[in-house]
């Protein structure tokens, strides 16, 4: 996958890795002072993304290929976007949860319609309050 620098997506390990290094000042082996604000808007977003990515998980198990591959789709582009595509991604990811809704009730599966509509519910209601929903 290639990102809009031209550069590859990096996975989580190598995404951390980066962030390490840039919190050091580059290449520079003396460690930069940051602000307070700055690392809590980093961990902020890394606890937006990792629960958003959980919320998605707890969507599993789904009938059928192609919206479990889907929810696997998603979740991966979840863990490896820029934090300004969480917005379109949570409005995908209720798109999906409605999906996996309506397949539970469409197979006539009331235990599994239940779950996901609770799991959709608390992706819908953290979409909301971390404001990648309106």
């Amino acid at each position: 996958m290639l990102r809009a620098d031209g550069g590859h997506a990096l996975n989580e390990t190598d995404r951390l890795a980066e962030e390490e290094r840039v919190l050091r000042g580059g290449d520079s082996a003396e460690p930069r002072v940051l602000s307070l604000a700055t690392l809590v808007a980093i961990m902020t977003q890394h606890y937006i993304v990792g629960e958003l990515s959980v919320l998605i998980a707890g969507l599993y198990p789904v009938s059928g290929e192609q919206l479990a591959a889907d929810l696997r789709e998603l979740r991966c582009r979840v863990e490896s976007a820029p934090v300004g595509a969480l917005r379109t991604l949570a409005v995908q990811a209720t798109a999906v949860a409605d999906r996996t809704c309506w397949s539970s009730l469409d197979e006539g599966d009331a235990g599994a319609f239940a779950r996901q509509a609770t799991a959709a519910a608390l992706l819908h209601d953290f979409a909301v309050n971390a404001n990648l929903l309106s």
